[in-house]
């Protein structure tokens, strides 16, 4: 038996029934809440959309175990899914509150599988209102920072994993603009604002990564908008083909993606000398610095919980 499917086993008591609730986005929630998705199937389109979007779309293979919540004000959710069938055996979990998210993901599938993967998803958005003396009416950006910690891995012939992050304002992501920078993270050909890790396998990788992403938002001082950060963790197949055997790969962020606090403010595109603003979000939260995931209850920890509770 391999890591990767012990620990799918023990997720799986978290995750056993297949509900195909569908439909969570960024798009369909309000702020201040969010909402998770946790997937797991026997194959998948081989591509999904940016964190964030819904990606229950991609999980309408036969025995698909889609799991999504969501939740409002300054509250958490958590989900976990789990799909086994044939030499497929695959499964995600995620928690996802105001300013932190903890996900992952394992796949453990034949080479000659159609993108057998496992998903998390989601994230959180909030209204900011962001305020100073003269500056009303005027354009600027605030600058924040997520700092990201977990782990990626892949063996076999074509085992794929990947974590990524966007942001967007008013449902629609961050343009990319020169306060912008994607930490040590993958590079990626877009105009969008992101963060991104991954990896493939053949040959096996092992890869930990601690990191930091800045992002900047425009608005009007004194003007509200929404800010939403999303995330997905990946554990799929970079192809599908005859090669004999099975590949596997995990995504491991159970200490995951926080909000690493507001690092800068800005008139138009010039930093302000003046620490005279202030930031009121609709659900409380302090977003002027960082906010911390509970370290309390892990994936697993709060798995068991739920399996306990629908033993019951």
């Amino acid at each position: 038996m391999s890591r990767f499917t012990s620990i799918a086993i023990v997720l799986a008591l978290a995750g056993s029934s297949s509900i195909a609730l569908a439909g969570l986005s960024q798009a369909s929630i309000s702020a201040p809440g969010g909402f998770v998705q946790a997937l797991a199937g026997p194959s998948t389109p081989g591509s999904s959309p940016w964190p964030g979007g819904d990606l229950s779309t991609m999980y309408t293979a036969a025995g698909s175990d889609v799991q999504e919540g969501s939740f409002t004000g300054n509250a958490s959710v958590f989900r976990s899914a789990f799909y086994s069938g044939g030499s497929t055996i695959n499964s995600a979990s995620g928690t996802v509150g105001m300013g932190f998210l903890k996900m992952q993901a394992q796949n453990d599938a034949p080479n000659g599988s159609f993108f057998a993967e496992a998903n998390a998803n989601g994230g959180w958005k909030d209204t900011f209102t962001i305020s100073s003396p003269g500056l009303t009416g005027q354009a600027g950006f605030m600058q924040f920072t997520l700092n990201v910690t977990g782990g990626l891995a892949g063996s076999g012939f074509a085992g794929a994993a990947s974590f990524s992050v966007t942001a967007y304002k008013d449902g629609s992501q961050l343009m990319i603009n020169p306060l912008f920078s994607p930490g040590n993270s993958n590079l990626l050909s877009t105009d969008r604002q992101y963060g991104n890790w991954s990896g493939a396998s053949a040959p096996d990788f092992s890869r930990s990564i601690s990191d930091t992403v800045t992002m900047a938002v425009p608005f009007i001082y004194g003007t509200p908008f929404t800010l939403g950060i999303y995330a997905n963790a990946a554990a799929g197949m970079r192809s599908s083909s005859g090669v004999p055997g099975n590949s596997q790969a995990s995504v491991q962020f159970q200490n995951t993606l926080v909000w690493g606090g507001i690092s800068n403010m800005f008139v138009g595109g010039t930093s302000t000398t003046t620490t005279d603003y202030t930031v009121a979000a609709a659900s409380g939260v302090d977003w002027r610095g960082v906010v911390p995931s509970p370290a309390a209850a892990s994936l697993l920890g709060m798995g068991a919980l739920l399996a306990s509770r629908r033993r019951r």
